[in-house]
């Protein structure tokens, strides 16, 4: 099997998912770290294979492949296209398309607006109304999760392994309320059952969140973001 070599950052949610993906199949994988914060991650290694120079990139062989989204479903399809992850399921895998896309065009943008301005330093704090967003996001996962176990079914999928970066990095800068959205907290719990889950997930996100904290100071009490705990 060829070695996967993935160009990643542990501050960047989606990379974090694609290492997730890696890890619950069992792939062989060379981790590239790209920094960030400066002019290197536009290396012309990097460029060659994505012209974009988003992180994460995956590249398999002579293949190369861009977005967090396409390269699991790539990689399950691929390496494991049996696995219930992402199954061959029409509906099943339609559910989890959509899954994905609630992702890529609400929750990681959502996700942004909240912590980029702090990175930047254009803000100290996140405005109500960041806030008030992401709360509608946790009120929409609260309910999906009254339909099954997981996001998508009632097993895990590659929609959970994307979604869950996101969400638990939201979830550190606006927390999840467990009187508000007590399926959505048991969920995010719910992940620390996984083997891999500090050393894929919770390693980067608190490294995105000391590096917001040296860039601002961070005020995460009621005046900035609603406290319904």
């Amino acid at each position: 099997m060829t070695v996967l070599k993935l160009f990643f950052s542990h501050y960047i949610p989606p990379a974090r998912s694609v290492n997730m993906v890696i890890k619950a199949l069992n792939l062989p994988v060379t981790l590239i770290e790209v920094d960030m914060f400066s002019s290197s991650y536009k290396s012309q290694d990097l460029l060659k294979l994505n012209p974009q120079h988003t992180i994460p990139t995956l590249q398999d062989g002579n293949f190369a492949l861009w977005d967090s989204h396409a390269i699991v479903s790539y990689l399950v399809d691929k390496y494991s296209p049996n696995s219930p992850l992402y199954p061959k399921d029409l509906r099943k895998r339609a559910t989890i398309n959509q899954r994905l896309f609630l992702d890529a065009e609400k929750l990681f943008p959502r996700l942004c607006l909240a912590i980029v301005p702090l990175l930047l330093r254009f803000k100290t704090v996140i405005p109500n109304g960041v806030c008030s967003e992401l709360y509608k996001s946790y009120d929409l996962l609260n309910a999906l999760l009254k339909q099954n176990e997981w996001l998508a079914d009632n097993v895990m999928t590659i929609a959970d392994l994307c979604c869950i970066t996101t969400i638990s990095t939201a979830d550190y800068f606006v927390p999840i309320s467990k009187k508000r959205h007590p399926l959505l907290y048991d969920y995010v719990q719910r992940f620390n059952e996984l083997t891999y889950y500090e050393e894929t997930n919770l390693y980067g996100m608190h490294l995105l969140g000391a590096k917001v904290q040296d860039a601002v100071t961070l005020s995460r009490n009621a005046e900035v973001c609603y406290n319904f705990n």
